[in-house]
């Protein structure tokens, strides 16, 4: 009772403030006095934000309806306005509504009505809409909820606070590790806009490194001194460019002799590495889609249609995406295995194993499946 009484003050301020202020711009204006009164006795349109809610069951059996990892089970709701149609002086506006329910996959919610509340005056019923809303339930991503898993391990392993002492050697692989968080970050953006192909570049990237980061850390391994030598490698072929001399790179060698660190005479080949054997498949495709080859164009078209010219830029969650996005917590969790051994840092690891279980549970089973989008007659492309 008392929040009715706050609220209808609440409106009466508003609407009499609002009022000043419309009597003072068309003072400003300096209008006819009879356009002025005109104008000043139009009954303003509610233009307070509606307040929209759906309702409905969660149906199925599960013993915890929450999806893995989640306290509750919720509902991401988009929500956004697909038409305004003018019909006189009024307006009508078509929503378009879309949400993806967070639960168990045994849970599913059904849908029964939706509601939207306007002014809380008089008393007045919630207003239900007259016209159907198209909402596309989508079940919960297990690949996406992997990508959103891996963050959060990274920053609390990362972000304790601790301040690290580095050396020139170890500054190189702490730089390695920061250039796989940012191809893991841009994998994860281009598989949730809906470019999984796209997002083979970066993944490279991410596996490439993981593959370093796999010989530095393995038994009996130079360690520190394979960064130092990608380093070496990498201004060798970038000196010029850099504006670096033969000085410089031979104060590198040498810091990093004094500081008992052994310089490999040349690297081995990622593909010696288990991480990149592991993930050969994906790799092998991210070649394409790097040289731009037309091996890479397949990921975008159906076999299924060989009579039309038919390709699909943006791709629909399916097994592809499943693909990618499990390859690239598959090689993330790896390099944060590594660098915590490297750096001595903290991380969770139960969680890390779990999630790496599940990132190839997943993989194992997109890899058996047909990557390309699913076939699509030309009327329907053409519509």
């Amino acid at each position: 009772m008392e929040l009715n009484k706050v609220a209808t003050h609440a409106l009466k301020c508003a609407d009499k403030t609002f009022e000043y202020v419309r009597r003072t711009i068309i003072e400003l204006l300096d209008l006819p006095l009879e356009v002025a009164q005109e104008l000043v006795d139009i009954k303003p349109k509610d233009v307070q934000s509606l307040r929209k809610a759906i309702r409905g069951r969660l149906t199925g059996a599960a013993e915890d309806p929450a999806m893995q990892g989640e306290l509750y089970p919720r509902i991401e709701w988009s929500s956004g306005i697909s038409a305004i149609i003018r019909e006189g002086s009024t307006f009508r506006m078509t929503y378009a509504e879309q949400f993806t329910v967070r639960t168990h996959p045994n849970i599913r919610f059904t849908p029964e009505r939706m509601e939207v509340f306007g002014r809380l005056e008089n008393g007045e019923a919630p207003v239900e809409l007259a016209e159907d809303i198209q909402v596309e339930h989508t079940a919960d991503s297990v690949s996406r909820r992997l990508l959103s898993t891996v963050m959060p391990l990274v920053d609390g392993a990362t972000g304790n606070g601790a301040y690290q002492e580095h050396t020139l050697a170890s500054k190189f692989a702490f730089n390695l590790f920061g250039q796989a968080v940012a191809y893991f970050r841009s994998t994860e953006a281009l598989i949730n806009a809906y470019f999984p192909a796209e997002a083979l570049a970066p993944l490279r990237g991410l596996v490439l490194i993981a593959a370093r980061l796999e010989q530095i850390t393995a038994p009996g391994s130079e360690r520190l001194g394979i960064a130092v030598r990608s380093v070496l490698d990498a201004t060798a072929e970038l000196g010029a460019d850099l504006n670096l001399t033969a000085q410089t790179l031979q104060r590198i060698e040498n810091e990093a002799e004094r500081a008992g660190v052994t310089i490999p005479d040349q690297l081995a080949p990622p593909e010696t590495t288990y991480i990149y054997r592991s993930l050969q498949q994906e790799m092998i495709m991210a070649t394409h889609v790097v040289n731009g080859s037309y091996n890479a164009t397949h990921l975008h078209t159906a076999q299924a249609d060989l009579e039309h010219a038919y390709f699909q830029v943006a791709l629909e969650h399916g097994p592809l995406a499943d693909l990618v996005a499990s390859a690239a917590v598959i090689a993330m969790l790896n390099i944060l295995s590594d660098a915590t051994q490297l750096f001595g840092w903290a991380a969770d690891v139960e969680a890390i194993t779990t999630t790496m279980g599940e990132a190839r549970a997943l993989n194992d089973a997109a890899a058996l499946l047909d990557l390309r989008p699913t076939a699509k007659t030309f009327k329907e492309e053409a519509g």
